[in-house]
């Protein structure tokens, strides 16, 4: 470990990693035909953080990409994390079910306008209140 890096809990480094997540797969969706595997997604937004974890990345990527899909939902942008695939088979994982079922509450709860009829809840991964807070934060 270098000096510049920091060992943390995913729910202390989540913050900040949904920041580099969305940056990640938003240069991910401009090159043509690209997705990113789940391993490298997470690989990327701890090198870019400087924020690493020894937690399994399967115990809280699914968090991290669950919070995305909401701050995707409340830009009016497409779930990114469409992009994010296993490395074995290039398929989304079982994860994503939840990110279409959880856009069509989302439809549901839109008025005609396109606003929402009741406020966004809070990102229960991190409990930092509103989704787009996430990608606001610098590092500590």
């Amino acid at each position: 470990m270098s000096d510049s890096e920091t060992y943390v809990t995913p729910k202390v480094a989540q913050p900040y990693w949904a920041k580099h997540a969305y940056e990640v797969l938003v240069e991910t969706a401009g090159r043509y035909n690209a997705v990113i595997t789940y391993s490298e997604l997470a690989e990327e937004v701890q090198r870019r953080s400087a924020l690493h974890t020894r937690s399994a990345m399967r115990n809280w990527i699914g968090g991290l990409l669950a919070d995305l899909v909401k701050v995707n939902h409340l830009r009016g942008e497409p779930p990114l994390t469409s992009l994010v695939v296993h490395k074995q088979d290039g398929q989304v994982g079982d994860g994503y079910d939840e990110v279409c079922a959880s856009m069509a509450r989302h439809r549901s709860t839109t008025s005609s306008s396109g606003k929402p009829t009741r406020p966004p809840r809070a990102s229960s991964a991190t409990g930092a209140g509103e989704p787009t807070s996430l990608l606001m934060r610098s590092r500590p």
